[in-house]
C-alpha cells in the first residue's frame, strides 16, 4: 500500500503533461476534447494518490501526490496560454477552457492539501508547499480578474500607469 501514491503520483504527473506537450506541436491540429479531458483524468489519479497517501503510515508519501499535482496545475496554465497563443479562443467552446481551469485550480488545492500533511514530516513538503500556495493565489487571481470586473479595471490602471512610467 505504501506505494500506491508513488505510483498514482507518477501516473498522474505523466497525464498532466500530455495537454502542454500535445499543445506545443501544432495546436491548430490537436483534438479540443483530448486537451480538456487528460487533464481531469490525472486529476483522478492525484485524488486516489493522496487518499492512498492519507491511509499510509506515514504523513510523508503525502509528497508525491502533491508535488504531482502541483505541476499538474502549472501545466494547465501552460496549456490554456498555449491555446490562446495560437489563438484556439476562435475555434474551443467555453467548456474547454473552463476544463483546464478547473483541473488546474483543484490539482492546485489538492497540492496545497497533501503538501501541508506532509510538511512535518518531508523537506520536499516543506520547500513545495509556499510553491502550491502561490499557484493557488494565481488561480484566484485569474478567476477573479475573470468574474470581476473592477479587477480588470485595476488591471487596466496599472497597464497604463507602466506605459506612462516608461514612455514618458
Amino acid at each position: 500500500m505504501s506505494k500506491l501514491p508513488h505510483l498514482a503520483a507518477l501516473i498522474a504527473l505523466v497525464l498532466g503533461l500530455v495537454a502542454p506537450v500535445l499543445m506545443s506541436g501544432e495546436p491548430k491540429k490537436v483534438d479540443a476534447d483530448l486537451v480538456a479531458w487528460i487533464p481531469w483524468l490525472s486529476f483522478v489519479f492525484l485524488v486516489g494518490g493522496a487518499v492512498a497517501a492519507r491511509r499510509a503510515e506515514s504523513t510523508a508519501s503525502a509528497v508525491w501526490p502533491g508535488l504531482a499535482a502541483g505541476v499538474t496545475g502549472i501545466a494547465c496554465l501552460v496549456a490554456a496560454g498555449m491555446a490562446v497563443g495560437a489563438e484556439r479562443q476562435n475555434y474551443w467552446d467555453a467548456w474547454h477552457f473552463a476544463s483546464l481551469f478547473w483541473a488546474g485550480a483543484l490539482s492546485s488545492v489538492l497540492s496545497l492539501v497533501s503538501l501541508q500533511a506532509a510538511r512535518k514530516d518531508s523537506e520536499a513538503a516543506g520547500f513545495g508547499f509556499p510553491l502550491a500556495a502561490m499557484l493557488v493565489l494565481a488561480y484566484v487571481v485569474l478567476v477573479s480578474w475573470m468574474t470581476f470586473p473592477f479587477v480588470q479595471d485595476i488591471e487596466g490602471a496599472i497597464v497604463r500607469w507602466t506605459y506612462l512610467l516608461t514612455h514618458g
